[in-house]
């Protein structure tokens, strides 16, 4: 997700171990070395310094042990002190407009334990964290909070007594947000927003063509509402208000209007989940990249008595993996099939002890590989299981997250021919180990 605090924690090791060796190069006799700590064993509570647009002050609970990082609650209150967890209301309408094939109700507080689990998941570092499916701005809340601590009262050299840390709900940076695809004229609008100090302001906003040339400098367009008049305008009504609400729409120059709005919007929510300093959006929903959504692509045969699927979501152009696992004729996920499960534990060539071992070791392998698919590692004694994978989302980023069509897609299995690309080794370690399991 991001690296910063990862590089910082190593640099601090290194600088830990070179003090370490120094000390012992110095001195007479060889002390006794101790034991080098990155944090400061506590209890640290974070939360944001204002609340959302839900009304809730975001927080987490984090606690800290022998340089172990863990959340022990992850919430929000509003000015009642209510939790959102406990907000029926809102819990009601988010699964209201959920997608029929995410395979859990994302309500706040399934929202919530998902983001701790994918944090413990990622061995509590913020960083390695994979976008929580269903609601990827859990996740990435969560992680800005826990980098907080870690960066500040948590840390072993810090001079800070506190285990409470406020944080800003936008973080400080240039944000830059530009239109995905080029309009019937040949621009791309852009905004470049600015926080300090926790402000934000709109410092320009413009379109660009394919050679780079502004549109604020050609002087042959000539709209209903000239740019030089309709540009400062909107600046200016956002940077009173402070808030997308407060835009306010120029009179004959609707689109510009809207276009701003959704340029702006990205930018504030970028800078308070820390996600993309330099992003693009499709403003129209008809561009050409990924749309948002969550989709479902299944094989069409059964392979081993098993029939593969995924479902996976699309967020602001990333691909999340909300599932990946197979049916049976009788409607048995592998995943809760007992003696399929037996059957892994038995085979000492098996991908995992627990198919949701090896199952995740797919996901995470296309985690790593940034949602690259050719670029994705090989899965040891998984390679069928991989190879759908591949093909099912390979379709569904090929096709309906171009498209937006959320019909289930059924994929055909690889040919013969088109599997003999495949390694040697690869085919070996398929028939001895994933398919015996499945036999048996």
């Amino acid at each position: 997700m991001r690296n910063t605090s990862l590089l910082r924690r190593a640099a601090a090791l290194g600088c830990a171990a070179l003090l370490t060796f120094g000390l012992a190069a110095c001195g007479e006799k060889e002390e006794p070395q101790t034991e080098t700590r990155l944090y400061r064993d506590g209890t640290y509570t974070a939360q944001f310094d204002t609340a959302g647009a839900d009304g809730y002050t975001t927080y987490a609970v984090v606690e800290i042990a022998s340089d172990k990082v863990s959340v022990t609650e992850f919430d929000g209150k509003n000015a009642s002190g209510a939790l959102r967890s406990a907000d029926t209301e809102l819990a009601d309408s988010m699964k209201a407009g959920a997608s029929e094939y995410l395979t859990f109700e994302p309500t706040p507080a399934n929202l919530s334990k998902k983001a701790m689990e994918g944090f413990a998941a990622a061995g509590g570092d913020p960083d390695s964290m994979a976008l929580t499916a269903g609601g990827p701005e859990y996740g990435l809340g969560l992680a800005a909070l826990v980098d907080a601590v870690l960066d500040g009262p948590a840390k072993a050299d810090s001079e800070s007594g506190s285990t409470q840390v406020e944080v800003p709900y936008y973080a400080d940076g240039s944000y830059k947000v530009t239109v995905q695809d080029f309009d019937l004229s040949g621009y791309k609008e852009y905004i470049v927003l600015k926080i300090s100090g926790g402000v934000p302001t709109v410092e320009e906003f413009d379109a660009v063509d394919e050679e780079g040339k502004l549109r604020s400098e050609d002087t042959e367009i000539n709209p209903k509402v000239p740019y030089s008049e309709s540009v400062p305008a909107l600046m200016d009504s956002f940077n009173s208000a402070r808030t997308v609400e407060g835009i306010e729409t120029v009179t004959g120059a609707t689109e510009s209007s809207d276009c701003f709005r959704l340029l702006v919007e990205r930018a504030l929510e970028n800078a308070h989940l820390r996600y993309s300093t330099d992003d693009t959006v499709d403003v129209l929903g008809d561009g050409s990249g990924l749309k948002d959504g969550v989709y479902k692509a299944e094989m069409s045969e059964f392979e081993n008595g098993w029939k593969d699927y995924v479902i996976a979501q699309v967020w602001h152009g990333n691909v999340v993996i909300v599932e990946l696992d197979s049916l049976n004729e009788s409607g048995t996920k592998k995943s809760a099939d007992s003696s399929f499960a037996q059957s892994l534990k038995d085979n000492d060539k098996a991908p995992g002890d627990s198919v949701a071992v090896y199952l995740g070791k797919i996901v995470s392998a296309f985690n790593r590989a940034d949602g690259d698919l050719p670029a994705m590692e090989n899965v040891a004694g998984a390679t069928i299981s991989a190879n759908n994978f591949k093909i099912m989302l390979g379709e569904l980023m090929g096709g309906n997250m171009v498209t937006g069509d959320t019909e289930v897609r059924e994929i055909a299995p690889l040919t013969a021919e088109e599997l003999s690309g495949e390694a040697s080794s690869e085919a070996e370690d398929s028939s001895s180990s994933e398919s015996s399991s499945s036999a048996a």
